[in-house]
């Protein structure tokens, strides 16, 4: 197919191209990519690639992750760390990070796929599951 423009209907097909090339490369080369953003005009598109490295089971490590452990010590649920899963409202979620730039919401968290947010003071009597 040859793209005369952009238009969000070819650019969802560009997408899953890109991400289907991109799993030869993390393959190649032991990383996960995550192609983000795309801002396109009518002759240009223009697209967020991010690259993490991986922990031993296959997780990867990115700026959130290592910044939960610096910000368990000061804010006191060491007791937990990334991967953990926490039952929060009656739903069971995984730790992925901390947002430091989030002030009310910065600890990052995950189940089915879906990404959510909760304050630290939520999270200090949890124990992992």
């Amino acid at each position: 197919m040859k793209v005369k423009e952009f238009n969000p209907e070819n650019l969802k097909e560009l997408r899953t191209e890109l991400n289907a090339q991109m799993a030869k490369i993390e393959k190649k080369f032991g990383i996960k990519i995550n192609i983000g953003n795309m801002s396109y005009g009518v002759n240009e598109v223009s697209i967020k690639v991010k690259a993490n490295t991986l922990t031993t089971t296959g997780t990867a490590i990115t700026k959130e992750a290592k910044q939960f452990a610096t910000y368990a010590k000061l804010g006191g649920y060491s007791h937990l760390k990334v991967g953990d899963r926490v039952e929060i409202a009656g739903t069971l979620l995984t730790i992925k990070g901390y947002n430091s730039r989030a002030h009310k919401s910065p600890i990052q968290l995950e189940a089915n796929g879906r990404g959510y947010k909760c304050s630290e003071s939520t999270l200090i009597n949890k124990l992992p599951i």
